[in-house]
């Protein structure tokens, strides 16, 4: 069964494009979390970071140096944070460790996207955004006490939590 892409309203590019400007800016909102910003300029990091984001990804979304943009500009605020903020001392290493091999996972399915031959079918983006969500689901916990399993979370989705032990 083929699908009119009228439905979709959006063409592939423009897909992608999205794609692209939501990825960047969760991880906008995570460095921003993360460098514990204080709530009276979190507003201002946000709006600047979305701002970098959507004019380069308007740009050029194929072009991966238009996405180091916004990222160079995260890891400024995250670095300038760490030695300008009070921070907490207590960090929840469990977490930092699955959301850095989750990271470490992405990293390498990023270079799987840049080599076409290889992936026809977008099966190493599709993979890259997969890890980079689990990185993020474990790096938003850094500061809890507790991890949630994502078994936890499959079986509240789907109302079996009384039979995940």
């Amino acid at each position: 069964m083929a699908y009119s892409s009228e439905i979709f309203f959006l063409e592939g590019d423009s897909w992608h494009k999205l794609s692209n400007i939501f990825l960047l800016i969760e991880y906008c909102s995570l460095i921003v979390y993360l460098a514990r910003v204080p709530p009276k300029l979190t507003g201002y990091c946000l709006a600047l970071g979305i701002s970098i984001i959507v004019i380069f990804q308007e740009k050029d979304s194929f072009n991966y140096k238009y996405a180091l943009g916004p990222l160079i500009f995260n890891n400024i605020v995250f670095i300038s944070a760490s030695y300008l903020l009070d921070h907490p001392e207590d960090y929840n290493m469990d977490n930092i460790r699955y959301g850095g091999y989750w990271y470490a996972a992405s990293f390498f399915m990023f270079i799987g996207t840049m080599m076409e031959r290889i992936d026809y079918y977008f099966v190493f983006d599709d993979l890259f955004l997969a890890c980079t969500c689990l990185s993020l689901f474990y790096s938003w916990q850094t500061y809890t006490d507790e991890v949630i399993e994502l078994k936890e979370i499959w079986a509240d989705a789907i109302n079996l939590k009384t039979r995940v032990k």
